[in-house]
């Protein structure tokens, strides 16, 4: 009866050992390089005072152009977008 019972147990324990610990240990990986990674460069990104000033050299005509095709929502969708697909497709540890 114990030995059945020992039996089941070990299973469990193997099946948590060999595929929910290791899958986290992955992942925690990933996510952590990711992390740091983006982290990294940020530094690399213009400050707003530099975008801003560029910016601020637009004429009027252009900027009622721009905000009538709404560029304040669709430049943030844009690069998000192209992140995403960037981290799918091109990082082999995260697709």
């Amino acid at each position: 009866m114990f030995a059945i019972l020992f039996s089941a147990f070990n299973v469990a324990l193997a099946f948590v050992f060999r595929s929910i610990v290791v899958k986290f240990v992955i992942m925690f990986a990933a996510w952590f390089l990711a992390v740091e990674l983006i982290g990294a460069l940020v530094a690399y990104v213009p400050s707003t005072s530099a975008i801003v000033a560029a910016m601020g050299q637009f004429p009027p005509l252009l900027w009622y152009l721009l905000d009538l095709i709404r560029i304040d929502i669709g430049i943030p969708l844009m690069l998000s977008a192209m992140s995403t697909k960037f981290l799918i497709r091109r990082l082999p540890f995260v697709g």
